[in-house]
């Protein structure tokens, strides 16, 4: 039943299962080590600049969202400060200051002319 399992070359079932000594007793060929070190130290440096990555990302959106929320009050008080300036510079608030200032109205005023202004 095994050998009809059995993918040839691939994957071989192994008759006897190897016992702990035996595995801890076989040896890595010195490149199988370095190419492990070297994939397991690519794993970390990966691992790491992905969480970098992502903590900036964060971060970035968190000062997005503040300084969305700084421009909409902007617009809010840019609004409220046009109307303040309509209402100030309309006619009637003009004339309504006009009349509760103590201004005398002006009789008889005497214009300078531009002959007058040569002869001296």
């Amino acid at each position: 039943m095994f050998n009809s399992l059995e993918l040839h070359g691939f994957f071989p079932i192994r008759r006897s299962a190897k016992t702990k000594r035996q595995f801890v007793s076989a040896k890595a060929r010195p490149w199988q080590f370095w190419l492990g070190s070297a994939l397991v130290t690519l794993n970390l440096v990966l691992l790491m600049s992905y969480l970098v990555g992502v903590n900036s990302n964060a971060a970035n959106g968190y000062v997005i969202k503040k300084l969305q929320q700084r421009a909409s009050q902007l617009a809010e008080d840019n609004k409220a400060m046009n109307l303040k300036v309509s209402e100030i510079s309309s006619i009637v608030q003009i004339q309504a200051e006009l009349a509760n200032s103590d201004f005398v109205p002006v009789t008889g005023a005497q214009y300078l002319q531009v002959n007058q202004l040569t002869e001296r």
